[in-house]
């Protein structure tokens, strides 16, 4: 008897969005506006979310990434309810 496949997992989304209206998210938020209006009046009026990254460990010597900056592309921009 042939085996079965299996049906594949959909994989883990490694981030979790941080609603502007959450409690974390309302100082976040303002922490955001607040830099980008005293260091990045160039990028002032863009769109910015933010999100948990859910995976990152510590390297060898023990550091973790605390922040990342991405563009999103043109479908990322079109699949996002924001």
């Amino acid at each position: 008897m042939p085996k079965q496949p299996k049906d594949p997992k959909p994989p883990t989304v490694p981030y979790r969005f941080i609603a502007p209206k959450s409690e974390a998210g309302i100082w976040m938020y303002a922490l955001l506006e607040e830099l980008l209006e005293a260091h990045h009046q160039d990028v002032r009026d863009a769109r910015v979310a933010l999100a948990w990254q859910t995976t990152w460990k510590p390297d060898a010597d023990g550091h973790v990434t605390l922040g990342e900056c991405k563009k999103v592309s043109e479908l990322e921009r079109e699949c996002a309810d924001l």
